[in-house]
């Protein structure tokens, strides 16, 4: 199924519980897609979408757990944070990410390959 394929266990059961799902869902892709872009980090092939998870605390603010070979590599790249916005309307959604990176590796890239991960 597709919702399966793009998001996490927890990820649909809270857009499936909101009013609108298709708004919330949009807004999450946005949200991988921003820290997708953000990470200093490249890869060959498929990105595992599944190991970017955008949750929200008992606030309501969003969250971003990363899993897999994106943590993996986030980490070796000396990513210490994730932040990230979400905005939804009824015809579109958008986010924004940004990453810290510790100094000594703020220039680093880096590559890792699909193993076939999340996919």
């Amino acid at each position: 199924m597709f919702l399966e394929r793009w998001f996490t266990a927890r990820e649909i059961d809270y857009c499936s519980s909101k009013a609108v799902p298709s708004r919330h869902f949009a807004a999450r892709f946005a949200a991988k897609e921003a820290v997708a872009k953000a990470l200093p980090v490249a890869w060959d092939g498929p990105l595992p979408w599944r190991s970017i998870e955008i949750a929200n605390d008992p606030r309501g603010v969003p969250s971003v757990s990363l899993s897999g070979a994106i943590l993996d590599a986030a980490t070796r790249a000396g990513v210490r944070e994730i932040r990230v916005s979400l905005s939804h309307c009824d015809e579109y959604a958008t986010a924004i990410a940004l990453v810290a990176v510790t100094s000594d590796r703020a220039a680093t890239e880096t590559r890792i390959r699909d193993v076939g991960h999340d996919q």
